[in-house]
């Protein structure tokens, strides 16, 4: 792949469509959708929107928290070396998000979450600002004063958290990065694609999915052969359990591998002839 080739590969992925229409038709479209959504759709999209904002924070807060306690407590390794903020990150990363986000995720979030104080996060809407307008406004950069326009005399991170919410009221979505990088670093950012897409078209190939037909099964097929025992009088016993298995892993076992390993414990002493054909989580022993 040519350098060429790849530079237009990238600005294809980044290419946001929604920022070439004219903010009235945009505007438009956002009002005119809105008005068939039912309360209940709205108040699941508006707390799954809450909830990824909240977890990028709260993750921040949580890694910041551990830090603390690991100073405090002068952990070291084996080297003698104390653990450093980013082993926290990389800890935090591996454990509490298994693996799904990498360390340098995980210190973003914290880096954000330590530059903006609760107390700063409400005073800028935090709720309705976007989490990654508080990465760029947290640019060492931005903390000098705005010498002209209509935000003089503030700091430019404060500025670019007013402008984003500003913005967002006046045409119901938030400005994008490049919009950002526009208005407060002179940025002229254009892609190199010329796009096309307005509302009511829709030319993309990717778009036209068909839904995937299954072949007719006879019903007893259809059937859900799930075991399900009702356990339920029991989960405070399994979950003592779990805490004990847990107490020194690095990924937690669930509740429902710790009752199977208890079955297979009790297979092996009781029925030592019957092979279990195990299904579940492999976890190993670690000689630290």
């Amino acid at each position: 792949m040519t350098d060429e080739t790849e530079d237009i590969l990238a600005n294809i992925l980044s290419f946001d469509p929604i920022e070439t229409r004219p903010v009235t038709e945009v505007t438009e479209m956002i009002r005119a959708i809105a008005r068939v959504i039912p309360d209940e759709l709205e108040a699941v999209l508006n707390n799954l929107s809450d909830m990824a904002e909240q977890l990028q924070w709260g993750r921040g807060d949580c890694a910041n928290a551990i830090q603390e306690l690991v100073k405090t407590a002068g952990l070291k390794n084996a080297r003698g070396e104390a653990y450093t903020f980013f082993d926290v990150c990389y800890f935090v990363a591996i454990r509490y998000t298994k693996g799904q986000r990498s360390y340098n995720t995980i210190k973003g979030n914290a880096l954000v979450a330590r530059r903006f104080p609760q107390a700063v996060r409400e005073k800028y809407r935090y709720e309705h600002i976007p989490f990654s307008h508080f990465a760029y406004a947290a640019r060492r950069k931005f903390d000098q004063f705005q010498t002209t326009g209509r935000y003089k005399g503030k700091k430019i991170w404060q500025a670019i958290l007013l402008y984003s919410w500003e913005v967002s009221q006046q045409r119901l979505y938030s400005p994008s990065e490049r919009e950002l990088q526009e208005q407060f670093e002179g940025l002229k950012i254009q892609p190199v694609m010329t796009p096309t897409y307005v509302t009511g078209q829709d030319n993309s190939r990717v778009m036209n999915f068909t839904p995937v037909v299954i072949p007719e099964i006879s019903g007893s097929e259809c059937e859900d052969q799930t075991f399900r025992p009702d356990l339920t009088d029991y989960r405070i016993y399994v979950e003592l359990l779990a805490e004990i298995l847990n107490e020194d892993a690095s990924y937690r076992m669930n509740l429902t591998d710790v009752v199977k390993i208890l079955i297979e414990q009790k297979m092996a002493e009781l029925l030592p002839d019957v092979v279990v054909s195990k299904k579940r989580t492999v976890y190993q022993t670690l000689g630290f």
